[in-house]
């Protein structure tokens, strides 16, 4: 067993069998302590205001001269290289593809167009698995929807339904007829 010194007015009352569990107890008090003011300092950021802590990005201004930019960059994304059709897009893979930051493509996108990626992103893969249902009608609607860049059937179902009003079979009947 290892020697922990001992406080020595402390020791004198208490019996030689408690006092390693003593030290431990005003160690681990200690410790705890510091931990407490850390998480009050830098978590709370009671100890100065160098560091805020935002969970929204600030606007960004973007000028006219910007704004027709990255619309022709996000068009040549969206209709020409067709990037929805990957099912891990996402506002970061996008925004690094059209060499702008996702804080200009989500201002764009919110404040410009009246639209959140993930519903633009959804719009186009819905109209590309409707393209996709009439132009090779042999595909089962799972087959389509992964074809249009939906990573999961209930996904699929979920937002065809939403913006088409009808499921992807009651879509598929009326096209027959």
């Amino acid at each position: 067993m290892c020697y922990i010194p001992t406080i020595p007015l402390i020791s004198s009352s208490i019996p030689k069998d408690y006092m390693n569990y003593f030290n431990f107890a005003i160690i681990g008090e200690t410790f705890l302590y510091f931990l407490i003011l850390q998480f009050l300092y830098f978590f709370l950021n009671l100890g100065n205001n160098t560091y805020k802590y935002t969970f929204f990005p600030k606007p960004v201004s973007i000028s006219n001269i910007e704004l027709s930019k990255i619309e022709q960059k996000c068009q040549e994304l969206l209709t020409q290289k067709k990037v929805y059709l990957d099912e891990n897009l996402d506002i970061l893979n996008f925004s690094q593809q059209s060499g702008y930051s996702y804080k200009v493509i989500s201002q764009y996108l919110n404040s410009e167009k009246k639209i959140r990626f993930d519903d633009l992103i959804a719009d186009y893969r819905v109209n590309e698995a409707k393209i996709i249902m009439k132009t090779r009608p042999e595909l089962n609607s799972m087959q389509v929807g992964f074809e249009s860049g939906f990573n999961s059937t209930s996904s699929f179902y979920r937002l065809f339904k939403k913006k088409t009003g009808k499921s992807p079979d009651s879509y598929r009947k009326q096209l027959k007829k």
